[in-house]
């Protein structure tokens, strides 16, 4: 690496210090404010993570097709837009309302794009003040590759189907860029990354989030040392929330439904990957996403109509997460 190049990779990096700064700063307090138990700072850092994992195991293969500067702004920019993809959460109710609150089709996608893209022209203009070489300035294309990315973390529901899907990994009028197709999968790729307990666990932090009016029940229960059975006791009786095994249930039930379509939906997500790319993400990385993996969630997630209030609070095992 000579002089110049040295120069660059240092001022990039410095860069991307600045920006991971501004988006951590604005994750902890749309989490502090909005009372976010999945959407926070540990969900960019994991999204990164995972992403850079998909990134690197490819990164054989496209050595022979990119040029290594290229290579290394695309790097650049997936961990960008993996910190970056979920820094405003805009729900359905408000957190005083005291009922499961629901995230609108794209709209924290859309909040979170203009946040970024608007910080990104600022740090612009600062390097162009400070007459910075242009190779260390965002383009439009650059831009452009950001706002994709996040566009392709936004989920629709299928409702003849059952499941939960990124429609933009789906559209065939035109293909993502690289970029935003990883940064789609790392967003979903909990079960097939990490396994089991893991995307067990963000399940009930959703949960969580959803519903802040059974997190703050347990949170006081909690804060108050009250033991299991008095609040079991007060939940049976309470006309607050009458609903609650059902909400539970419901929960329980995504997780598992979410769970079936990950392993039925990914051969066609990565279905514009070359042969060898492919078989990459289903042998070294997504390697949890398996039929006895599908068939294990079934057995250990409680579903039936019939299990009661103690099994599911058993489950949930809240008092880990609160």
């Amino acid at each position: 690496m000579n002089d110049e190049d040295s120069q660059r990779s240092q001022l990039l990096t410095k860069i991307y210090n600045k920006i991971e700064n501004f988006a951590s700063a604005e994750i902890e307090r749309e989490t502090k404010q909005k009372k976010l138990y999945y959407h926070n700072l540990a969900h960019a850092h994991a999204v990164k993570r995972r992403a850079n994992i998909i990134f690197q195991a490819i990164k054989p293969i496209l050595i022979n097709k990119i040029e290594p500067q290229e290579l290394d702004r695309i790097k650049y920019l997936i961990d960008i837009c993996a910190m970056t993809h979920d820094l405003v959460q805009e729900f359905s109710f408000a957190l005083e309302d005291n009922r499961s609150r629901e995230r609108p089709l794209g709209l924290s996608e859309t909040a979170s794009i203009n946040k970024i893209i608007n910080y990104i022209r600022q740090v612009n203009q600062e390097l162009l003040q400070a007459n910075c070489q242009q190779a260390v300035i965002f383009t439009e294309a650059d831009i452009d590759n950001i706002k994709e990315a996040i566009q392709a973390t936004i989920c629709h529901y299928d409702y003849f189907n059952n499941f939960i899907y990124q429609p933009y990994l789906y559209q065939s009028e035109k293909q993502l860029s690289l970029i935003a197709q990883i940064i789609a999968w790392a967003d979903l790729g909990t079960l097939g990354m990490e396994g089991i307990e893991i995307y067990l666990q963000e399940g009930i932090l959703l949960f969580l989030e959803e519903n802040p009016d059974i997190a703050k029940l347990f949170t006081e229960q909690k804060n108050n040392k009250s033991n299991q059975n008095l609040i079991l006791a007060k939940l049976n009786k309470s006309e607050v929330y009458p609903n609650l095994k059902e909400k539970l249930l419901k929960s329980t039930r995504s997780m598992v439904k979410f769970a079936r379509s990950r392993k039925a939906n990914f051969e066609r997500e990565i279905a514009s990957l070359d042969e060898e790319a492919k078989d990459i993400l289903r042998a070294r990385v997504f390697i949890y996403l398996t039929d006895e993996n599908i068939h294990k969630i079934e057995s250990i997630v409680p579903t039936e109509d019939n299990v009661n209030l103690t099994e599911l609070l058993e489950f949930f095992n809240f008092d880990r997460y609160i």
